[in-house]
């Protein structure tokens, strides 16, 4: 790379440099909208910090057509990332013995009262917002039964996951971690929740849940286990995705689903997305506030509301998404949990409800787990999802008013665009060459 130039001669630079110095550029980063190029004397070096970089650099953005797409190494215009805890409610320990609590190795031992109030009941959310959103609503993703959020940011093998995919797609994608799940927390038991948690092995894992291989197949050396054939997760990566495992309890679906419901008011208007243990609270959800739920996706969700016990004519105008992997016949669990999701689809259907089921095999797409957002197609299996969304206009589709230039996104006053001696901008004649 020539350095030697100097700031009026600056050039043009590939969007692949963009690597270099961010993987994902914020909003309040951006001092210019009509840019096409990222431009300036020179690319800084991968180890260059923000504050360090020229300005101009970080000024100019790529158009939305490079930054939100299916390219692995575009970057993101991000307005927004945060977090924040709702549904829960605080409760009084009482009679409980006082313990010793030592802080950290080596400390004094820390007399402690474990009688008070605690919070108890809350759903964790982290959110990512974009700068230029396209879908109808935001995009949650609720997990499944012993999982937390982990299971749609980076799949076990190393991917992007879901939260990714889907961000590119030009969603705002809203993970949690449910009631007694990772950054939610849990609270005592049996002074809180009734009983002990379950702790979910690696063979009801593997030979069970989420279908890896036939029964008997596990064990704990990997040369020895036996898969299915053709299965599409990549079974080297099991214990990756073991150390995801949680806790779990079953007497808190109250407390999820009172959590999940709060969430979905508090946003005004959402699509749901979830997996498994996920798909219950996900349909009553929608059926609790059917003018703020847009869509709800069911990845092979392992229960579903009664139709005896619930009106889907209240669902009218919001449709459904059903998709199902591959083996479910060879599966006890799932051969007993599917009659009562087919029972709520036909039920939905039958009221004019528009819901589709959509078995992958039939489609001729194999060897989908359980874990379909963590198979080696995940990608493939999220795709069919955003076409699905796309066809019911949840999804904008990219038109010139998206485009950087069209003045959605003002200029930030902390860069200022620097000028030389002559009052001309350094990116200014780059930028209309560049059209």
């Amino acid at each position: 790379m020539d350095r030697s130039r100097t700031r009026d001669q600056a050039v043009t630079y590939p969007i692949d440099l963009v690597d270099s110095f961010a993987e994902i550029i914020f909003v309040e980063d951006l001092a210019c909208d009509d840019g096409t190029v990222i431009c300036g004397p020179e690319a800084p070096p991968p180890a260059t910090r923000r504050s360090e970089i020229d300005p101009c650099l970080i000024r100019r953005a790529t158009t939305m057509d490079n930054l939100n797409t299916s390219r692995p190494e575009a970057p993101i215009l991000i307005r927004d990332i945060g977090s924040f805890l709702l549904g829960g409610h605080m409760t009084t320990l009482a009679g409980l013995p006082p313990r010793g609590r030592v802080s950290t190795p080596g400390g004094p031992v820390h007399p402690t009262d474990p009688n008070g109030e605690i919070m108890v009941g809350q759903l964790y959310v982290q959110y990512v917002r974009l700068a230029e959103p396209r879908g109808a609503a935001p995009l949650l993703l609720w997990h499944g039964g012993g999982m937390t959020g982990v299971t749609w940011e980076t799949t076990p093998d190393g991917r992007p996951g879901w939260q990714m995919f889907f961000l590119r797609a030009g969603l705002d994608v809203f993970v949690s971690d449910a009631v007694e799940r990772g950054r939610a927390s849990w609270a005592p038991y049996p002074e809180v929740y009734p009983e002990a948690p379950f702790f979910r092995t690696a063979r009801e894992a593997w030979e069970e849940t989420f279908r890896f291989g036939p029964p008997g197949s596990w064990r704990p050396d990997p040369a020895q286990r036996a898969t299915h054939p053709g299965l599409r997760f990549r079974a080297e990566h099991m214990e990756a995705f073991m150390s995801q495992f949680v806790p779990r309890w079953s007497t808190n679906d109250a407390f999820t689903q009172a959590a999940y419901d709060a969430l979905v008011a508090q946003l005004g208007g959402a699509m749901i997305l979830t997996h498994s243990q996920g798909g219950n609270f996900g349909l009553r959800a929608a059926l609790a506030a059917p003018d703020r739920v847009r869509a709800v996706i069911s990845l092979e969700p392992s229960g579903a509301p009664d139709p005896q016990a619930a009106d889907p004519a209240r669902l009218r105008g919001v449709p459904h998404l059903f998709v199902w992997g591959d083996y479910l016949d060879r599966h006890p669990f799932w051969v007993n949990s599917l009659p009562n999701v087919r029972r709520w689809h036909a039920a939905l259907v039958a009221a004019g409800v528009e819901a589709e089921w959509v078995d992958l095999p039939a489609r001729g797409i194999r060897g989908n787990s359980h874990a379909l957002m963590a198979d080696d197609n995940s990608d493939e299996i999220a795709g069919l999802v955003h076409d699905w969304m796309a066809r019911h206009d949840l999804i904008r589709r990219k038109r010139a008013s998206d485009h950087p230039r069209s003045g959605r996104i003002p200029p930030q006053s902390h860069l200022p665009e620097q000028r030389d001696e002559t009052g001309a901008s350094p990116c200014s004649d780059i930028s209309r060459a560049a059209t």
